[in-house]
This record gives C-alpha cells, structure tokens and sequence, in this order.
C-alpha cells in the first residue's frame, strides 16, 4: 500500500509542477513587448541614439527604413548561441541577435516598440527565429527605451557622460 502513496504523490507533484503559469512580463505594454511613447516627431533623433547604444553593444544596422530600424550582431556563447543551437539550429549554424525597433508615428510623439529575436541560419539556406520573450530581456529593452525618452524629452547628451569627459581631457 505504501508504495502506491508514494507513486502517486510522486506523480501529483510531477503533473502540478507542470501547471505552474509562467511569470508576467516585466511591463505591461500595448504590444505586449517593450516600448515607450517619446514626445518628439523626430525619429532620427530616437534612431541616432537607439542606434549609438547598440553599436557600443557589438550591432550593426542590417536594415532602416522610415518606419523600422533592424540591427543584428552575432550570438555569444555565454547567452543564448547553445540553447538556440539546441533548439533552432545545429553547431554548425551561424546565430545572430537580431533587436527591431518599429516607430509608430501618432499626434502627441512616436510610439517606439522593441522586439528581440535569436535567428539562426540553418543548413541549406533556411532562416529559423526564435523571440526572446523573457523577463530579463524585456526589462533589458524597456529600460532602453525610457532612456532615450528621457535623454529625448529631457535633451541630455548621451555622450556627455562623466567617464567620456574624463577620456577626453587625457585625449588634449
């Protein structure tokens, strides 16, 4: 008899570990992903810096077009490259990092919305994405996006950071 109890509450635990809903994400958004509404309708303004802070981070512009900017760099092995070999691709693919920034143009300033994808360039010329939909990399992108908001809205220089002044009075 016993072990029939232990069986089944082993099996109880299993099936309710399995039913455990996922965490919510970070933020809320409309889009479900992470965005802001910057007061301006200069999208250069928001490209430039977006672009400026990804580039520091190792991506290259792969596509900008008036109502999107894509940018790329390859995946890490300390990231997510081993899990997305496991999972989209095999060792011999070639994984990128690929943020989307798509720029909704409304009255009151631009709507900017950030997507985050692991793609992987399969054998045989096929393209296989996956969406990085975790906490951590949406929290990652909103908190981004609020800074260029706020750098936009508030006119700081992103550049005029105390560590670049300190490079540039040793640069003279």
């Amino acid at each position: 008899m016993k072990p029939i109890l232990v069986l089944s509450l082993c099996l109880a635990v299993l099936l309710g570990g399995c039913i455990i809903t996922p965490p919510q994400p970070a933020a809320t958004t409309l889009s479900g992903k992470p965005e802001v509404l910057v007061l301006t309708q200069d999208v250069g303004a928001i490209k430039s810096r977006l672009i400026g802070d990804l580039v520091n981070d190792g991506y290259a512009i792969e596509r900008d077009t008036e109502f999107s900017l894509v940018m790329m760099r390859r995946a890490t092995t300390t990231e997510s490259a081993a899990l997305s070999f496991l999972a989209i691709g095999s060792s011999y693919s070639k994984t990128e990092r690929v943020v989307s920034f798509t720029f909704v143009r409304l009255p009151e300033g631009i709507r900017v919305i950030a997507a985050n994808d692991i793609r992987a360039h399969l054998i045989g010329g096929r393209v296989a994405t996956v969406p990085m939909t975790s906490n951590e990399v949406h929290a990652v992108y909103q908190t981004t996006l609020k800074k260029v908001k706020a750098q936009i809205e508030g006119g700081s220089n992103p550049y005029d950071s105390p560590l670049l002044r300190e490079s540039r009075v040793k640069s003279k």
